[in-house]
């Protein structure tokens, strides 16, 4: 029965020491991609409340952060955003050109097709908002031959 009680007291003294030792250690810096993923958190809130160009203004610097990370994916729904804030400004010339010259491109570069499709139809919702039919047709028109046919059954 002592030897428990001494085996315990000595767990004890361990597991405080060891609580001890890890307070002391420094706080770990937020890495590139937890800051853009914050900021992406708080555009989504700002965009929800109405606040475009807030939304935007906290979506470019994810974006910036995203593609100095290396992560194409998450850059690319960053500038997909950028683009749906700059449309409900009314700035279509610049959510156009967030697509065209940014998106699209690194799309293209990542050979990803469900990004790519993902611009795409983005820009054929653009284009269309435009009066732009036959951009909008072309762009929707290459999304249909990037996504997978899926057959619909009927249930019985």
């Amino acid at each position: 029965m002592q030897s428990f009680i001494i085996k315990s007291i000595l767990f004890m003294i361990a597991l405080i020491s060891l609580v001890s030792c890890t307070s002391n250690l420094p706080p770990t810096l937020p890495t590139p991609v937890t800051s853009a993923d914050n900021l992406m958190a708080q555009g989504l809130t700002q965009f929800e409340r109405g606040e475009f160009a807030s939304a935007a203004s906290a979506w470019q610097p994810a974006a910036d952060l995203y593609e100095q990370s290396g992560n194409i994916n998450l850059y690319i729904n960053a500038l997909i955003k950028i683009s749906e804030s700059y449309q409900r400004l009314g700035h279509y010339s610049k959510a156009l050109s967030v697509l065209e010259d940014k998106a699209l491109q690194a799309a293209e570069r990542s050979r990803n097709p469900e990004q790519i499709a993902a611009v795409l139809v983005n820009l054929g919702q653009l284009y269309f908002l435009l009066g732009q039919f036959n951009q909008a047709r072309c762009s929707h028109s290459t999304y249909f031959t990037l996504v997978p046919t899926t057959t619909f059954t009927q249930q019985s």
